[in-house]
């Protein structure tokens, strides 16, 4: 799926990578919450992550990373260097379930929330990125097609 992605229109596959985003984050809630995981954080009080605190956080998480990755592309290094800054991203992330998640398995569930939505988010907007060695196969094809 994410292959084809990478040949769409790049005005939608922005968009359709954070929904895909937002739906592994909501999936792995629900997977959690199945399994009788009560994720809670500590923010002054005790308040429990509901279904629309995955959807806004994924959504933040989904918009930033395609902020990001579109300045990468504008400069010319989303191909080598966007794979290193998600990952990046998604460890410093980690950060927050770990320091607000009330209890380990909380702190744990949430992380998983984020690396769900961190890796569809990393590959998928790796797909997006212009690869040199890709663009310049491409060329030759069609000149070698035009002749």
């Amino acid at each position: 799926m994410f292959r084809q992605i990478g040949t769409m229109n790049s005005r939608w596959a922005g968009p359709l990578i954070i929904g895909i985003g937002v739906i592994a984050a909501l999936v792995a809630w629900s997977v959690l919450r199945l399994a009788g995981v009560d994720m809670e954080v500590d923010q002054g009080g005790i308040n429990p992550i509901e279904a629309s605190d995955v959807v806004v956080a994924s959504l933040i998480g989904g918009f930033a990373a395609w902020l990001v990755h579109l300045l990468m592309v504008r400069v010319g290094l989303a191909a080598k260097w966007w794979p290193s800054v998600g990952s990046i991203a998604l460890a410093i992330s980690m950060i927050g379930p770990g320091y607000y998640g009330e209890g380990s398995d909380s702190a744990l569930a949430l992380m998983a929330l984020h690396f769900a939505t961190g890796i569809v988010l990393i590959y998928g907007f790796a797909q997006l990125s212009p690869h040199p060695y890709v663009a310049h196969r491409r060329a030759e094809r069609a000149a070698h097609e035009g002749r």
